[in-house]
């Protein structure tokens, strides 16, 4: 699961409330296609992956494009 959260004025405008929450939820399988795709061999390295690729204020979005990007299943929620 990736989780986050945003605060400030331009969540405000954007979601009507300060902050918000979101996570990016994926199954077991599906991590490990994922780190089969990306030639990962472990978990470590794909949270090494994650933290590398990204580390901006943009990268939910980019997550989730590369997510789809790669034909991973995942399912998005945010509170």
């Amino acid at each position: 699961m990736v989780h986050g959260h945003d605060s400030g004025k331009i969540v405000q405008k954007i979601k009507d409330s300060y902050d918000y929450e979101y996570y990016i939820s994926i199954t077991a399988e599906e991590v490990e296609q994922l780190m089969r795709k990306l030639k990962l061999d472990d978990k470590h390295e794909l949270f090494n992956w994650f933290e590398k690729e990204y580390s901006t204020d943009k990268a939910v979005s980019q997550i989730k494009a590369k997510l789809d990007e790669l034909d991973i299943k995942y399912q998005f929620s945010t509170w």
